[in-house]
């Protein structure tokens, strides 16, 4: 199980609630069996193996493939982080999308479409929120400079 953040304590506590509740259904479904001294017991061993983690860009790239298109990716909103946060399922590690976000917005490809004349910072969805700011199109713009290839 992942950590709880103290930024966040209700959605903390639903995901320890659900996490919970996932245990208990699972649990019910066991086979119970009395098994008397001497006996062998025929119920099967039932492992209590955690959901397999998935992959934060194939969940966010499947999930929002419009605003996270490795073809043409949409300046992200500020803020974005943490809406993401909000809409991952408990399979998917928080701080590991902390880490892929990091990285994709310093792709060439994302840093290009910071850098685009009218480009417009969007939500997850792609609704279009505001214009990316001519300071972080600067930026953007000598970032590639110094990453362009020699």
């Amino acid at each position: 199980m992942g950590t709880l953040s103290l930024k966040s304590p209700e959605k903390a506590a639903e995901r320890l609630k659900l996490s919970l509740n996932s245990f208990k259904d699972r649990n019910k479904q066991r086979p119970t069996a009395t098994v008397k001294m001497g006996e062998v017991s025929t119920v099967p061993f039932i492992s209590l193996k955690k959901e397999p983690r998935q992959s934060v860009e194939s969940w966010i790239c499947q999930t929002f493939p419009k605003t996270f298109s490795k073809m043409q990716p949409l300046p992200l909103a500020t803020g974005i982080q943490q809406a993401a946060i909000q809409a991952m399922p408990p399979t998917v590690n928080s701080a590991e999308l902390v880490s892929f976000l990091r990285q994709w917005t310093r792709s060439p490809a994302y840093l290009k479409a910071l850098a685009e004349p009218g480009a417009m910072r969007c939500d997850l969805n792609s609704n279009s929120i505001e214009p990316v700011k001519d300071g972080v199109k600067k930026w953007a713009e000598q970032m590639l400079l110094i990453h362009r290839p020699h």
